[in-house]
């Protein structure tokens, strides 16, 4: 077993390369690095801004640790040097899951059931998923994407939930 001193943020990126592979094995296997809390008090991330949300969706297949850290800085204004490693790391762990989560949730319900030539014509358009919500919750009003951007996650789900059952429903009648 690897016996590891609880260190800073700030300390972690000053070690020695060698010194810094320990930690980062520790933070991909140790428990005590792990296991997924809201440590940093995230809270509930639906009540995060939609668009930082949709956002680390988008890079969280590819998001370097720096990149965590800058994503964690846009949500908790605090003092991250200051933070034991652990700490974060749970927290981290907390934030992807919970991410992943309304990941999962969007795949299961805001899906529809569209014939072939529907879904041929929508992967033409798959690159373009996150902006084509915004529009959507902008009403096609470019200038109102920003705002609609800074409002929660939860609300610009439910209403993208509920265009999408109108809509169904609204199919089924004709």
């Amino acid at each position: 077993m690897i016996e590891l001193d609880r260190i800073t943020l700030k300390k972690y990126f000053e070690i020695s390369d060698i010194e810094r592979e320990r930690y980062d094995f520790a933070m991909k296997f140790a428990i005590q690095f792990t296991r997924p809390e809201d440590t940093l008090s995230v809270g509930d991330v639906s009540d995060l801004p939609f668009g930082l949300v949709k956002e680390y969706m988008h890079d969280l297949s590819n998001m370097t640790f720096v990149k965590q850290i800058e994503y964690l800085e846009r949500i908790r204004k605090i003092d991250y040097g200051n933070v034991l490693i652990d700490v974060f790391t749970r927290a981290l762990n907390y934030l992807n899951i919970e991410i992943l989560k309304l990941v999962e949730l969007e795949g299961k319900t805001l899906v529809s059931n569209a014939s072939a030539k529907e879904i041929a014509a929508s992967e033409s358009l798959s690159d373009l998923g996150y902006y084509i919500q915004l529009r959507e919750l902008a009403n096609y009003d470019i200038t109102k994407i920003e705002s609609v951007k800074k409002m929660s996650y939860s609300t610009c789900y439910l209403e993208l939930l509920a265009r999408q059952r109108i809509s169904e429903f609204e199919k089924k009648l004709k």
